[in-house]
This record gives C-alpha cells, structure tokens and sequence, in this order.
C-alpha cells in the first residue's frame, strides 16, 4: 500500500505521452491474425466483401480467423481462404 504514495501521477502521464504511439502504426498490425469480435450474423452486417463470397468467407472468418493484409484507416483487408474483405477494426480482435 506504501508504494502508491511513491506514484507520481505526472510521470505516468509523461510515460503515456511516450509509449502513446509505438504500437499503433498500421504497418504494425500487417501480418497479423485476426479474429472476429461478435457473432457470424453481425460480423456479416458490418463486412464490405472485396473477393469470394459472402457466406463462406464469414464462416471461415469465424471458425478460423483471418490475415490481416492491409490498413485503410479504420478499416482493415482481412484475407481468408475462399476470399477477402474490409472491416472496421471495432469488430475485430488481435
């Protein structure tokens, strides 16, 4: 209990600021699994199919999970077996 008398609330936020933006480039995340967050039905609701199609490359997605091939802001391009497809990093999980 003694050592958070030691924490020093701006050092933490100096260290924030400083580690803030090592992970997040979008060159980090290329190659990466990903896995969906939510169910077969809603991560089909919120996928933009690029090749393939629809049903099998969203059962695969969640079964299997996927590659991810390219960063566009938000929106990544997911590759499977039978396809690809873009969808927003909210519904995905590393």
């Amino acid at each position: 209990m003694s050592d958070f008398r030691r924490l020093n609330p701006d050092d933490f936020k100096r260290w924030i600021k400083k580690h803030e933006d090592e992970d997040t480039s979008e060159s980090s995340f290329v190659g990466m699994r990903a896995d969906p967050k939510f169910c077969g039905k809603k991560t089909a609701r919120s996928i933009v199919l690029e090749a393939g199609r629809a049903g099998r490359v969203v059962r695969e997605f969640v079964q299997e999970g996927g590659l991810v091939k390219s960063v566009d802001g938000d929106d990544f391009l997911i590759e499977v077996k039978s396809g690809s497809f873009y969808i927003n990093k909210k519904n995905i999980i590393f």
